[in-house]
């Protein structure tokens, strides 16, 4: 086995050598043509030809092997899809200077080594430079439009998983469990107390009316958001009592969050750990540094209901589409919290 990946490893640098030598060749076969082109003065001495022909091949690969190097490094730390307008600047800039340089590199050479100038001929300045924005504008060109191609993939795929997201949100929201919890609540609600059972069925009516509603949205503002989770724990408190604390503050309300996403980070929150009068669970909400974030005092239960952690992977996928900006997640041994990225 070990041979055999030795072998690969092998065949592909083979491959590559290969591959660069018949590109040598090939830029060669076209700058020695320019150099006997160029060279008229010398078609009746057929040394100095010769020298100027191979001399022309060299600078052509020089040129394109050196302008191929700088835009592979430029492409490494900028990219086409972030920023354009600073990397066509920087490709401007790089290549005109290497270019330069090198003129001046080459032309002092030539008259070192050779006693001629290369350059004291419009036809190889003109086909030399030409060759040398030729080679930017194809390799570049080439190279934005596969950034172009994978952006639009990329964009396709994100499209998809947010789709996904957004039914697994709507799934988790009216999962049978929570349902079945509300119904048997507002059961004992009905014989003991018939105001509490209506206002009860108002704040049921209003968690699924917003679930309803956000559906096909890609954001929310925060105040909305917030609205439905204090249904959502109005509810669960009826279940709880006083064992189950939220604190909302320091709110910037013209903010937007993916609808659906501080609520599942609540109920991930109820889910996962032990709430009891003796071990109540006290849940924070606030903004900080452009952050929104929720954070629980950790009592996790030894049987959890799920570890799927789907609620969490949802939010991410969601904000993948919509930001650059990653989720965090942080858990030590007293709390567990998730900063959002505020839009």
């Amino acid at each position: 086995m070990t041979c055999r990946i030795h072998h690969m490893k092998d065949f592909t640098i083979s491959e590559k050598i290969k591959k660069q030598v018949k590109e040598i060749l090939l830029i060669s076969l076209i700058g020695i043509p320019v150099g006997f082109a160029g060279c008229y003065e010398c078609w009746d001495n057929p040394g100095e030809l010769l020298i100027m022909m191979s001399l022309s091949g060299a600078i052509w690969v020089f040129l394109w092997k050196g302008n191929e190097a700088i835009s592979y490094v430029i492409d490494l730390y900028v990219s086409w899809l972030k920023y354009p307008a600073r990397k066509l600047i920087i490709v401007i800039v790089s290549h005109s200077m290497f270019t330069v340089i090198a003129f001046i590199i080459i032309n002092f050479a030539t008259n070192l080594i050779y006693e001629t100038d290369y350059f004291n001929n419009s036809l190889n300045i003109v086909f030399t430079v030409g060759i040398a924005l030729l080679i930017t504008f194809s390799y570049h060109t080439r190279s934005f439009f596969i950034h172009w191609r994978m952006l639009a993939v990329r964009e396709e795929q994100l499209k998809k998983e947010n789709i996904s997201s957004k039914y697994e949100a709507l799934k988790n929201q009216v999962n049978p469990h929570f349902l079945f919890n509300s119904l048997n609540t507002l059961t004992h609600l009905i014989y003991d107390d018939a105001d509490q059972a209506a206002e009860f069925v108002k704040e049921l009516s209003e968690v699924y009316r917003y679930v309803l509603s956000t559906r096909e949205l890609e954001a929310v503002s925060i105040k909305r958001e917030l609205a439905h989770v204090n249904s959502y724990v109005y509810l669960q408190k009826m279940r709880y009592g006083d064992a189950l604390n939220l604190k909302v503050e320091n709110i910037d309300e013209d903010r937007e969050v993916p609808p659906l996403s501080i609520q599942m980070l609540v109920e991930n929150a109820i889910k996962h750990n032990i709430i009891s009068a003796s071990r109540p669970l006290s849940i924070n909400i606030y903004v900080e540094d452009g952050w929104l974030i929720v954070s629980n005092n950790l009592q996790e239960k030894e049987i959890l209901e799920d570890k799927s952690k789907i609620g969490l992977q949802n939010i991410m996928m969601r904000y993948k589409y919509l930001t650059d900006r990653e989720v965090t997640i942080e858990k030590n041994k007293s709390h567990f919290t998730v900063k959002l990225p505020l839009q």
